[in-house]
Order: structure tokens, then C-alpha cells, then sequence
């Protein structure tokens, strides 16, 4: 008896109880019993008949020798024991709340990892926003330190042109043996009704000297 056999092998209670509860390699004791059912059945028939006239819906005719088994489908398992429908019940409510727990679980991880990714945008919405403004204030400065050189610059070259006229009569002065500085302070004495005295030694003179 193949539904015996298997009864006897995983117990009434397990059957009653616990039909929908995953194993260690991840399926249910539903899914193991019914592989297990179609394959005996499978085995059976062979057996009784001398060969695999009867194979599962996956069979291929163009590999003949490959019989795949039955498959059985166990809708439910009704037991008349009412402390195993109470089991089965409290049971399916734990499974329920299981899962409930993860979905919470999951729920709260993505609500994590999504503030994790806005706090990271901001982040970086914040910092393209303070280089923007570094940026800025260092072309702000170099903007002003240009002008302040144009400035600069100007102003050099106005009082170059304002001192052009000093800077001849000096260089005629020169060139009659007369100081610079003497004849300004000289000049700002008459102006100021002082009296300066300027002593002038003649330039040593460029004409070359008569022949003998």
C-alpha cells in the first residue's frame, strides 16, 4: 500500500499538521510526499505491467528511455481528530505571522535604504553647491585682483607721463654738470621766498680738442 508506506514514514500528525512547513532543503512536506507517492506509483506499474507504459507529463518521445514519474497532487488531507485541526490552525496562524514579520522586516529595510539614498543625493546636492560657491568666490577675487593690477598699471603709467617733463630737465641738467635735486629744492625755495645757492660744475665738453 504506496499511501500507507508513506503515512507510516513521515507520521499522521506531520501530515495533519504540518503539510505546508518547508524542510531543510527548502520544500514542503506536501511537495516530498507527493514526489515521493508519484515516484512509487511510477516504480509500481512498471513492475506489474514489464515495462514504463506510464510516465509523467513531462515525458519526451523522442527520448524513449527516459520515463519521467507520475506526478501526484495532494489538495488536502482531511483528518478527523479535532486537536490536529487545532494544531493545523495554530500553526497556520505562526506560518502567517512569519511572514507578516518579514514583509515588516523587508518594508523597514527598503524604507532605510531609500533615506540612505536621499541623505547621499542631498549630500551631494549640498556639496555641488558649496564648490559652485568656492568657484565663484575664486573668480570673483581674480576678477578683482585683475582689476586692481589694470589699476595699478594705469596709475603707473599716468605718473610716468606726468613725470616725463622732470625727467628730461633733469637729464639736461645732467648734462651740464647741474644737480637734479638741487635745482627742485632750489626751485621750491624761490617759490617759498628762500634763498638757495646751486653750484654748477660745468660738463666735461664733447667737442674733441683742436689739432696743434
Amino acid at each position: 500500500n504506496i499511501l500507507g508506506s508513506v503515512m507510516v514514514k513521515y507520521g499522521r500528525e506531520d501530515m495533519a499538521v504540518a503539510l505546508d512547513v518547508a524542510l531543510a532543503d527548502g520544500k514542503t512536506l506536501k511537495e516530498v510526499m507527493q514526489d515521493e507517492i508519484g515516484k512509487k506509483i511510477t516504480d509500481q506499474l512498471s513492475v506489474k505491467l514489464g515495462a514504463k507504459y506510464f510516465c509523467g507529463p513531462t515525458y519526451d518521445a523522442s527520448k524513449p528511455d527516459e520515463c519521467p514519474n507520475i506526478q501526484v497532487q495532494i489538495v488536502d488531507i482531511s483528518e478527523i481528530n479535532p486537536e490536529y485541526k487545532k494544531l493545523r490552525d495554530a500553526l497556520a496562524v505562526e506560518q502567517q505571522k512569519a511572514k507578516d514579520s518579514a514583509a515588516i522586516t523587508d518594508a523597514k529595510k527598503a524604507s532605510e535604504a531609500e533615506r540612505v539614498n536621499q541623505a547621499a543625493i542631498q549630500q551631494d546636492a549640498d556639496t555641488k553647491i558649496e564648490l559652485d560657491k568656492i568657484t565663484k568666490s575664486k573668480e570673483l577675487t581674480a576678477a578683482r585682483s585683475g582689476q586692481q593690477q589694470d589699476d595699478l598699471a594705469q596709475a603707473t603709467l599716468q605718473a610716468e607721463i606726468a613725470n616725463a617733463p622732470q625727467v628730461a630737465l633733469c637729464k639736461s641738467l645732467k648734462d651740464i654738470g647741474v644737480d637734479c635735486a638741487a635745482y627742485v629744492r632750489a626751485q621750491k625755495g624761490a617759490v617759498d621766498g628762500g634763498n638757495v645757492t646751486i653750484n654748477a660744475t660745468p660738463a666735461p665738453s664733447k667737442v674733441a680738442p683742436a689739432a696743434p
